[in-house]
């Protein structure tokens, strides 16, 4: 009976000062993870999880500095034994969802995501690590391409309509009969859709990978001599195409912003949203593009109001082939890339991603 009691004894010692060797190789493990030395502390998480393999806490720092050095497989391990130790982890299954992302695993991450979404919705969406906008590109990411070519083509093909059609009620609106006469006023496509314009040139931007969606459509032609105040109106009609874009921009942003709660905290797929983030991203880029002061963009039409009158229409047609050599150096340089980016971030911001 001594014996058996000593031997206990000893073993509760032993087991005690286990215990109190563990807590300091995790309190040693938090000090180098708030250190920002992810390299130490990716050794003391492999030797932690070693010895308590049943460590979720463990395991979820560990694989927070495996996600920090980008080893992402090792990281994937990691998280996912924590999280199945502790399914109530929010982290880990943020960190998890990062993870398969990285490793262009969208289905996976988009699963992890939405375990996290499922826990705390709410602290879900204002995560500023950006767990909600990673959801909202990993589905996007899963989306067939097909599916995906078809929808930006249709959304050109509206877009570019809707903006012509707000030409032709401005001018109609403003005195000329023109656009009304030619039968431009009317949501018909036919009556818009240029074959290049609205249907080569966007399948060949998207068939390339060309990282834009570009089309145009029929123009409408207007005369400003029909119009009561000639220049200003000329002014409003030129600029209603670009207007109507930033409407349609407003719109999609408003109906994403109310979509993107509900849809989460029914955990639901963000397909809508993604159909309105595209909607509104082509239309901030036709808006853009179109208000660029430079022929035969609309933003021209207002620098010809400051022209002389001895400018006729041969002019500005000289003017248009030089526009079109400035359009085509501006869409291939970084400039415009850098622009797109900040559209990007404004428009995810104001669909609250």
């Amino acid at each position: 009976m001594r014996r058996l009691g000593i031997g206990a004894f000893l073993l509760l010692a032993a087991t005690s000062v286990e215990a109190e060797d563990l807590a300091s190789l995790r309190v040693h493990l938090t000090n180098q993870m708030a250190l920002e030395n992810y390299q130490m502390a990716a050794e003391l998480g492999a030797e932690l999880t070693e010895r308590a393999p049943f460590d979720a806490a463990g395991q979820l720092l560990y694989g927070q500095a495996l996600v920090e050095l980008e080893r992402w497989p090792e990281a994937v391990e990691a998280l996912e034994r924590a999280t199945r130790l502790r399914p109530d982890l929010i982290e880990g299954w943020k960190l998890l969802g990062y993870a398969h992302y990285e490793l262009e695993q969208p289905h996976y991450a988009i699963e992890a995501l939405r375990r996290a979404a499922r826990q705390n919705p709410t602290a879900f969406m204002t995560d500023e690590d950006g767990a909600m906008t990673l959801l909202f590109f990993a589905e996007m990411d899963s989306m067939p391409r097909l599916i995906f070519v078809a929808l930006a083509l249709l959304v050109v093909l509206m877009s570019v309509i809707l903006h012509e059609l707000a030409h032709a009620g401005s001018a109609s609106l403003l005195g000329d009969p023109t656009p009304g006469a030619l039968g431009r006023l009317t949501l018909n496509p036919l009556a818009h859709v240029d074959p290049i314009g609205t249907v080569l040139l966007p399948l060949l931007l998207v068939a390339t990978q060309a990282g834009i969606v570009l089309g145009y459509a029929r123009p409408v032609p207007f005369w400003p001599e029909n119009f009561r105040r000639p220049r200003f109106d000329r002014i409003l009609t030129a600029m209603a195409g670009p207007l109507s874009n930033l409407l349609i921009l407003a719109g999609c942003a408003l109906l994403g912003r109310l979509a993107v709660p509900l849809l989460v905290v029914r955990g639901l797929s963000l397909w809508p949203v993604h159909v309105l983030f595209l909607a509104a991203l082509i239309n901030a880029f036709l808006a853009l593009l179109n208000a660029l002061p430079i022929f035969p963009l609309d933003g021209g039409h207002l620098v010809a109001t400051f022209l002389p009158s001895s400018w006729g229409p041969q002019a500005e047609g000289k003017l248009a082939l030089v526009g079109i050599l400035l359009i085509l150096l501006l869409l291939t340089s970084g400039v415009w890339d850098g622009l797109l980016r900040m559209v990007e971030a404004l428009i995810l911001l104001l669909f609250g991603i």
